[in-house]
């Protein structure tokens, strides 16, 4: 992810996810820009740290960055993964974004398991992904129960 600064914390947030607007059409722009604006609303602000869906688990490690896979043995990114961002609320992990063009039913089984296994949850929303939008589905993970 490049890294850029504007007085746009949406543009930011575009440039850094590796959209290219400018391949967009102008409606697809404008509503990357809207659903972006309005998860950011929400208190979100994009990870520059290790991108790891583990990271909503432990908050901050991630077993594979130095090469070895924790108790767990939990991969980095959950199946059926596609243009993945990490993103921070009050400083911590709290949603992996995934925003594939499709979802297959082997995808779907793959998914609900990996939530089960490691204590996670989904959802698919067909209208909200901002990388090209109406093109992909917005798959948002988080932790199935809230940190204590």
């Amino acid at each position: 992810m490049t890294m850029t600064t504007t007085d746009d914390p949406v543009r930011d947030a575009l440039d850094a996810t590796g959209l290219t607007t400018g391949a967009l059409s102008a409606d697809a722009e404008r509503a990357a820009y809207e659903r972006l604006a309005a998860w950011l609303a929400q208190g979100y602000r994009l990870s520059h740290g290790r991108l790891c869906s583990e990271r909503l688990l432990t908050r901050s490690y991630c077993s594979a960055a130095d090469g070895r896979r924790g108790a767990r043995d939990m991969p980095c990114s959950p199946p059926g993964d596609d243009h993945p961002s990490l993103w921070l609320r009050d400083g911590v992990p709290a949603a992996y974004i995934s925003q594939p063009y499709q979802i297959m039913n082997t995808d779907a089984a793959a998914m609900t398991a990996f939530a089960r296994r490691y204590g996670l949850r989904y959802t698919v929303d067909p209208h909200g992904s901002w990388y090209w939008p109406d093109s992909t589905l917005l798959v948002i993970w988080r932790r199935a129960t809230p940190p204590r």
